[in-house]
Formats: C-alpha cells, structure tokens, sequence
C-alpha cells in the first residue's frame, strides 16, 4: 500500500492520549492516527448514504410503486400464509 506522509497539528492533551494508545495497542502513532481518519472516514460515507436515502424516501412514492408495494405484499402474504 503506498502511504503519503503529513504533519498535524494537535493539542498536548490530545497527543498524549494517542501516544498512549499506540503503546497499549503496540502500534505506531501513525498507525492510530490512520484507523482514526478510516473511521470517520467511513461514518461520513455511511451518514451520506443515509442521507441520500432519506432524500430518496422523502419523496411520495408515484403509482407505479405503490402498486409495487401492494404486489410485493400481496405475494409475500400467499407465500408465508400458515407459517406461522
């Protein structure tokens, strides 16, 4: 994997408590650091489909999907009548 190094700026408080994260997890700050921005890198791309989602769900579904909707609905009672 091809790595590009940069410098940041923290606060003491902060940079101790990575520091002392890294030496229980016997990893390099760098390594903490980089699960840090993957996570967060992750809760954004997750919270932007989220979003997107909710735009999407937002709008009123137009007649052709609702009579998808009562389809689907409609198949899926036939298919697990009795089942329970």
């Amino acid at each position: 994997m091809a790595t590009t190094k940069t410098a940041i700026s923290l606060g003491t408080a902060t940079f101790a408590r990575v520091d002392s994260l890294a030496r229980k997890m016997n990893v390099p700050r760098s390594r903490v650091f980089a699960l840090a921005v993957e996570e967060f890198l992750d809760r954004h791309d997750a919270l932007s489909l989220k979003a997107a989602l909710d735009r999407a769900y937002a709008e009123p579904a137009a007649a052709a999907e609702k009579k998808w909707r009562t389809m689907t609905r409609r198949k899926h009672r036939q298919l697990v009548e009795g089942e329970w």
